[in-house]
């Protein structure tokens, strides 16, 4: 594809697709200071027809200051660019990639965000782990587009969770426990809340700095004393 520079102060040519991520106003504040000292490090990408695929915060920040847009054009460039072209930026957070594909009409998304607008405790990313429909999900799948939701079984293990909650003094939804615990119920069929409840009320389980650990420990206090089995792994 064919790619020329344009500068232009005629900043009403521009366009944004609706499905890119919601405009932060701290972002373009920095960007406004960092234009000021710096200049524009990098040029914004748009189309033949001045839609913008990558850029829309430098753009506010160069027109607050009355400042020529500098723009790679992209000739047939176009929404399905946007996510290619911010997937290796670290301006997009995963609600940026939720609110993105939510708003193109993916049915998984827009369940996630309703599940999401109802979470007060589990950070995005345990949610999301919570939520997928085999629980090995990775972030880049989520990002691009591939997320499968199951919203009762998702239900079913965040209400462990909350059940866990008062023994666990506030960490179960901490995400170091969440995602081991929802790892080990997934991959154990014969998994007993009641059991793990019991065993919890006498034997402390701990959150360590790596996933695995705690994993490991959850495993060790269920395992204690029980018949072989009967044991989860």
């Amino acid at each position: 594809m064919n790619t020329k520079i344009i500068q232009t102060k005629d900043y009403n040519k521009f366009n944004t697709f609706k499905e890119n991520r919601p405009i932060n106003l701290k972002h373009v504040k920095n960007l406004v200071d960092s234009i000021k000292k710096f200049g524009l490090l990098e040029e914004i990408t748009i189309n033949e027809n001045y839609e913008i695929i990558d850029g829309q915060h430098r753009f506010l920040a160069l027109k607050e200051l009355f400042l020529p847009i500098e723009a790679k054009v992209k000739k047939g460039y176009n929404l399905d660019s946007v996510i290619p072209c911010n997937l290796t930026r670290i301006g997009w957070s995963l609600k940026d990639f939720l609110n993105y594909y939510a708003r193109m009409g993916i049915k998984d998304y827009l369940l996630l965000e309703d599940v999401l607008s109802l979470e007060k405790e589990l950070s995005i990313t345990s949610t999301i782990y919570l939520y997928h429909k085999t629980g090995k999900c990775s972030i880049p799948e989520y990002k691009n587009g591939k997320y499968e939701i199951d919203v009762a079984y998702g239900n079913y293990l965040r209400n462990i969770l909350t059940e866990l909650e008062p023994i666990m003094f506030k960490n179960a939804y901490h995400q170091k426990f969440a995602r081991p615990l929802t790892t080990i119920i997934k991959n154990n069929k014969n998994f007993n809340l009641k059991r793990l409840k019991s065993q919890a009320k006498k034997y402390k389980i701990n959150i360590y700095s790596t996933q695995i650990d705690t994993y490991k420990g959850i495993i060790e206090i269920y395992n204690k004393n029980l018949i072989k089995e009967n044991r989860i792994f």
